[in-house]
């Protein structure tokens, strides 16, 4: 038992278990959610609102999952408890038809998903393996995701697609254990950019991509 477990950890199945499933959670929950809330009733304005809540959750999260790992250090714990609450509101987005716990639930997911990406972006370049024969199966996951989604929308229950949310976050946390440690080194010339970590804001270029990634975002998510 003890030799399966170190042959996991850090293997490269457990880079391509993670990265399939996390992408996995995130295709097979957003590819039909327009869909699947106009046919259990929903205005487009309820939609809208509910919808909505991804964006607004996530420029909260994501700065907050940032920080709480540049200070515990520990993102194994931090994905697999955040995965886990993914699991468990997956399941309550397929019970509940109320507009605002919709629009909360939605939110948290999609925000914990969101705020997990740096991390797992991060996961990915700590590795042996090169970056890109890591970060495919995150795309070879999303895919099959949307696939399955339509499919289970089209021929099975709705509310079994945010169970396999629930499923693939397991999964995922699964992986996220097998993964190695990521390398935090205190460099004085990291410290000394810390203290400058905000100067960007009044770069040029950066406001210039700010309000273009803003209207190219904006327009993308209302269509």
């Amino acid at each position: 038992m003890e030799k399966s477990k170190r042959t996991f950890r850090g293997s490269y199945p457990a880079y391509a278990l993670t990265y399939f499933f996390f992408y996995w959670s995130l295709g097979v929950f957003t590819s039909v959610l327009s869909m699947y809330l106009t046919g259990i009733g929903k205005s487009k304005a309820e939609m809208s609102f509910i919808m909505s809540a991804s964006s607004l959750f996530g420029v909260v999260l994501i700065p907050i999952v940032g920080y709480i790992n540049d200070k515990l250090r520990k993102p194994r714990l931090i994905c697999t408890v955040m995965m886990a609450c993914v699991a468990v509101f997956g399941i309550l987005f397929a019970l509940v038809r109320e507009t605002m716990l919709l629009f909360l639930l939605n939110g948290c997911i999609m925000g914990f998903i969101s705020s997990l990406s740096p991390v797992s972006e991060r996961m990915a370049t700590s590795t042996k393996y090169r970056y890109g024969t890591i970060r495919i199966w995150g795309t070879f996951g999303y895919a099959a995701a949307v696939q399955v989604a339509c499919a289970m929308m089209e021929f099975t229950s709705p509310q079994l697609i945010f169970v396999s949310v629930s499923v693939s976050a397991v999964l995922a946390i699964v992986g996220f254990l097998g993964t190695d440690d990521i390398s935090f080194t205190d460099t004085e010339a990291a410290k000394a950019a810390a203290g400058k970590q905000f100067s960007f804001l009044c770069a040029p270029m950066y406001i210039l991509f700010v309000i273009i990634g803003f209207i190219f975002s904006g327009c993308s998510n209302l269509n």
